[in-house]
């Protein structure tokens, strides 16, 4: 090809400028509030440290050690429970899935939902977790049905705790030795949490993802790219979850049966814990009392990283109230946080086992694919 001469003396030709936008530029993200969130995590993960140790300092730990060593083999059975406890979850996550739109299989949500709780114990808010679990069974399943299953999944999971806390205080206000100075706010918070969540129920069945994108786009300073996409994808998200509930009533009862067993597993994690200590009279219903207490506290206490702290206080709080030994709540809640830590631990190895897999795989594919490529003489 012949290039066309060009006269030295001409001025090199300026660089066309971009086409103008038809609307203002949108406001740059600002890194403060990411900081600001941080060091709030940070402040309160310092408090909680500090009020762990001083409740630890004030029932004498080798107390809360020789209590902890009480607890002895029934941490085992105890454990056990909790393995079940991620079953019934994934079953019921699973349960909230359109077979029609996915290939992925029980085990597939069993070793996410453990990621993804695993990654939720380690981080604040428990927004991250959710973004592992999508990650990890993402290529198996339709994308707004993934977003859908996984609100399905925690609005039904949260009814079911609501409906349980509510059940579960009310037997104890009834049938329980103990002060009812010690039962009866717990029933007054949980009737409240169970209103609150009737609530959020009812906006879900109204569509409420898409409204809430829209009241968000209105507050001063957000700036929401390609808002018509967000909002379709919202009412596709909204439509899914009201076909959930209108044509798979099946699938909902399965929800909510797989959420109950997930209660009666914590209840006999806590009964198994506890039994060592106080032994067997009114153990069940001490345990689904105690249960009832952690569940507010983890839900109020939500920005707290491990709710460190605020746990031990509302269950010794608890105990002291009905009368018995504070060192007993405290050991349970330590040796709940020793099976917390384990299951983290197994959690992030399958979540990391997957992720390797599925690279193993792609590049197994892009080798394959390669070698199959017809080589291209040279000219």
């Amino acid at each position: 090809m012949t290039e066309l001469p060009v006269d030295p003396a001409q001025p090199p030709a300026e660089p066309t400028p971009p086409p103008a936008s038809d609307g203002p530029e949108p406001p740059a993200r600002r890194p403060w509030a990411r900081a600001l969130l941080r060091h709030l995590n940070q402040l309160f993960l310092l408090v909680g440290l500090v009020l762990f140790v001083v409740l630890l300092m004030r029932l004498n730990a080798k107390e809360v050690a020789r209590e902890l060593a009480r607890v002895g083999w029934m941490f085992v059975p105890a454990f056990g429970f909790y393995v079940l406890n991620v079953g019934f979850a994934a079953a019921s996550w699973t349960a909230c899935v359109d077979p029609e739109r996915s290939t992925a299989t029980f085990w597939d949500h069993f070793r996410a939902h453990w990621a993804g709780t695993a990654m939720n114990a380690v981080t604040p808010g428990g927004g991250v977790g959710e973004v592992l679990k999508a990650q990890l069974v993402g290529e198996k399943l339709d994308g707004d049905e993934l977003v859908a299953s996984l609100i399905a999944y925690n609005v039904l999971n949260a009814a079911v705790i609501a409906a349980a806390a509510v059940v579960g205080a009310a037997v104890c206000v009834i049938w329980l030795d103990v002060p009812r100075a010690a039962t009866l706010p717990v029933l007054g918070v949980a009737v409240l949490l169970a209103v609150g969540f009737a609530v959020l129920a009812w906006l879900i069945r109204k569509g409420a993802v898409a409204r809430a994108l829209a009241a968000v786009k209105r507050l001063p300073g957000v700036h929401i790219s390609d808002e018509s996409a967000i909002l379709d994808k919202a009412r596709a998200i909204d439509a899914r979850m009201g076909a959930l509930m209108r044509r798979r009533p099946r699938a909902v009862r399965a929800a909510l049966g797989w959420g109950l067993c997930v209660r009666l597993c914590q209840i006999g994690e806590v009964g198994f814990l506890l039994y060592p200590l106080i032994g067997g009279r009114h153990v069940v219903l001490l345990a689904v009392l105690m249960q009832t207490v952690s569940q507010i506290i983890n839900w109020a206490a939500a920005f707290i990283p491990g709710k460190l702290g605020v746990l031990e206080a509302g269950n010794i709080g608890l105990f002291k109230l009905a009368g018995l030994d504070p060192t007993a709540a405290f050991a349970v809640v330590l040796a709940r946080r020793v099976r917390t830590i384990l299951g983290i631990g197994i959690g992030l190895l399958l979540g990391l086992q997957v992720l390797l897999a599925r690279r193993r795989t792609e590049r197994a594919a892009k080798r394959r694919a390669s070698a199959t490529e017809p080589t291209s003489g040279r000219t």
